[in-house]
């Protein structure tokens, strides 16, 4: 049937209503996985035919797994040889029968397996209340001792004698979970042998003591996996696991063990993960206490104990586990210095009993994870509080559901630059506004079971959510209005973002006689919704422009006695007052554009100090300003101070924003005080369409001094001479004539 399939390398032929085994048509040479099962009449039997042309490397088999329930009642009739796995070979074995396999069937199937390494055997009834002995496994050697994985579950097996697995020498995996093994029936050397054996799951079994697991006498063992979970365990003692050195995982979880079996971990110290979930640890301290010496520790899971509140020593904590990274704890009344300087944990997740808040405790213990990956807190009901998210900079994963959070702070989530996953499900979030988030990293965000009414377009826009994937927001009280329009058309047609549940988005309000209205259903008059926003919006923005256009139009043509009238404020309120002319601390300050600053400096400066009869001190900028003052007021207190401003006239003068305010502040002085301070020294011509308004009155109405082209001669000489004249000059006047 299916050999002209010549690259078939998977077949799935489960359920069916195969009567046998048919061997020719599964005989596929490229086969690698064949899964089986029917309503299986006859015996079980792989022809050499089909070993031959196979090379599998999984093979599963469901003996009764009909097409019809009907067939359950024949399903007692499949049969299981010593030959019919003769001429099976895989690598791995899985046999789940449902119901009807005889204890004669599974001893054959034990006894002449097929040439594998795994075998996976389940969900058998010919099993119940047996014991295992050496006589289920004593037919063909060859093949059980190259078995590696042994799995036995849910068989019913009550008891295992000794030595029943010493033929297994190549074994690595043992499996005997969900059976209904006892310490009585459990004999003392049953796990004699396995001295490869790397891991024993005995969970889900009704064991009151730890069996022995001293498989080979004072040989050490190999053992590196165990897990007793589900069991009835209560007291355990120090030498309850005495020669596994190596041990480095230890599944204890869900049994009766108390603070007095504590004593047991002192010595494991290769252990790397320890799980006590579910047992009945009261006192921290009596794993705080021995704990540490698990210097290997990475995985610990103490959740669902009964720790009860109380004062411990101050050297509580856990903080000599430098390898731990998985912590798993039950907080109420774990007093949280349990966590004090313990840096290294990347997943924590604490349980946390109602009306419990651990916040008070996180922040008096002054915790700080800066390694903290994930954290998970859901169903603790505590408050969302800022600082204490602070404390883990680099967190990925953040789990809040079911805590009653009602309201999100806007900076909650502020410093959280690396958080991919939030997970806010079934709390009370009525608003939620674009700007708390501030999260670029996050990928995942859940919402649902929330109280939200509407998400507008800056609560999740691309701005503060750049890098989100993965949406939830079903479940909430969303009210089909029009605030709600821009999030029915965003979910409908964004192909960035995938919206879970989306199909199950319902409105709450307004009622409808035909229920509750889909959001994806809900279409009301764009029209209307759009028409009133486009009309506040064109009011909001028309009556903004004209009120910023004034603003900017005053400012502008009052820039300079806006800057001056400043000034005054200033010096009022500091106390400034006037400097008689003798006391002034400069004769004169030269306002000049830096485009004429060479002139200034090699000409002007040294003649004016050095050369005239009277040696002024002159005011320059970049010899007298001060450093880190404000360039106003460098420019008003050395005005201010001199008794005479230069004006130092050029084209580069009167394209200069801060000549003009010079120009404008000496001017100013002569209506302030009553002093006329200007001296106009016209170093170029200026072009008639380039001269500003009121240097062309002061040109017209005031005389000014023109410095000569020629260098030598006596216009340089009369230069120098009406400056020196102008500078001596008093500045007091008697009556002011507007310019």
């Amino acid at each position: 049937m299916f050999s002209k399939l010549t690259k078939l390398k998977v077949l799935n032929l489960s359920p069916s209503r195969l009567k046998k085994i048919p061997n020719d048509a599964l005989a596929v040479p490229s086969l690698e996985v064949l899964s089986l099962g029917g309503e299986f009449m006859g015996d079980i039997e792989f022809e050499e035919n089909f070993n031959n042309k196979t090379k599998l490397k999984a093979f599963g088999m469901d003996g009764c797994y009909p097409s019809t329930s009907s067939f359950l009642e024949d399903c007692i009739s499949l049969k299981i040889t010593n030959t019919s796995f003769t001429n099976l070979r895989t690598k791995k074995f899985r046999f789940h029968q449902r119901q009807g396999l005889t204890h004669a069937g599974l001893k054959n199937l034990l006894s002449f397996p097929p040439a594998c390494e795994e075998l996976y055997l389940g969900r058998h009834d010919g099993l119940i209340g047996k014991v295992l002995s050496p006589a289920y496994f004593q037919g063909s050697y060859e093949r059980i001792r190259n078995i590696k994985v042994l799995a036995l579950t849910r068989l019913g097996i009550i008891g295992i004698e000794g030595n029943t697995f010493a033929n297994f020498t190549s074994l690595k995996i043992l499996t005997l979970s969900e059976n209904q093994l006892v310490n009585p029936l459990l004999a003392e050397n049953a796990f004699f042998g396995l001295k490869e054996l790397r891991k024993l799951d005995l969970s889900s079994n009704s064991l009151r003591q730890v069996p022995n697991l001293d498989f080979f006498g004072k040989e050490r063992t190999k053992l590196t996996n165990l897990s007793l979970n589900q069991n009835e365990l209560e007291v355990l003692k120090e030498d309850s696991f005495r020669g596994l050195q190596n041990i480095e995982s230890l599944d204890l979880s869900n049994n009766l063990v108390g603070d007095s079996s504590a004593v047991i971990f002192r010595n494991m110290t290769s252990l790397k993960t320890l799980t006590l979930r579910g047992n009945r640890f009261l006192q921290l301290t009596s794993l705080a206490d021995l704990l540490p010496s698990l210097t290997n520790l990475v995985n610990l899971d103490l959740m669902k104990n009964s720790f009860f509140y109380g004062q411990y020593k101050d050297t509580f904590s856990l903080s000599k586990l430098n390898q731990l990274r998985y912590l798993k704890l039950s907080s109420y009344g774990a007093d949280l210095r349990l966590l004090t300087n313990v840096r290294s944990i990347e997943v924590l997740i604490l349980d946390n009993p109602r009306g419990y808040d651990m916040v008070p405790s996180w922040k008096k213990n002054q915790l700080f994870f800066p390694n903290l990956r994930t954290l998970d807190i859901s169903g603790s009901q505590m408050s969302l509080d800022r600082d204490m998210l602070s404390t883990m900079p680099n967190i990925r994963k953040l789990m809040l559901q079911n805590n009653r959070i009602d309201v999100l702070d806007r900076d909650a989530f502020v410093g959280l630059a690396h958080l991919k996953h939030l997970d806010l499900r079934n709390n009370d979030i009525r608003e939620i506004t674009g700007h708390m988030w501030q999260l670029p990293s996050l990928q995942i965000l859940y919402l649902a079971g929330n109280k939200l009414l509407a998400i507008k377009e800056d609560n999740i826009d691309a701005k503060h959510l750049p890098s989100l994937q993965i949406a939830d927001f079903s479940e909430n009280s969303f009210a089909c209005s029009c605030d709600l329009v821009w999030f029915r058309n965003w979910i409908a047609t964004d192909k960035m973002v995938y919206m879970l549940n989306y199909d199950t988005l319902t409105c709450t309000s307004p009622s409808s006689p035909r229920g509750l209205i889909l959001v994806r259903d809900f279409n009301p008059s764009a029209l209307v919704c759009q028409s009133r926003t486009q009309m506040y919006l064109a009011i909001g923005f028309a009556l903004f422009a004209a009120l910023m256009a004034v603003i900017v139009a005053t400012c502008v043509y009052y820039r300079w006695h806006i800057k001056y009238g400043i000034f005054l404020i200033r010096c009022k309120v500091k106390g400034y007052a006037r400097i008689p002319d003798p006391e002034k601390k400069y004769d004169a300050f030269i306002s000049f554009n830096s485009g004429d600053e060479r002139w200034v400096q090699h000409n002007l400066v040294p003649h004016l100090e050095q050369n005239c009869n009277t040696q002024f001190k002159i005011c320059v900028h970049y010899k007298d300003f001060i450093p880190g003052k404000a360039i106003v007021d460098n420019i008003l207190d050395s005005i201010e101070n001199s008794r005479k401003t230069v004006l130092v006239l050029s084209p580069n003068f009167v394209n200069s924003e801060w000549c003009h305010f010079e120009m404008q502040m000496a001017h100013h002085r002569l209506f302030e005080d009553r002093r006329d301070v200007v001296v106009l020294l016209l170093l170029e011509p200026i072009p008639d369409k380039d001269t500003p308004r009121m240097l062309r009155k002061l040109l017209l109405k005031r005389s000014y001094i023109t410095w000569p082209k020629e260098e030598h001669g006596p216009a340089r000489k009369l230069f120098w001479a009406q400056l020196e004249s102008a500078l001596n000059r008093p500045s007091q006047v008697d009556h002011i004539q507007d310019i």
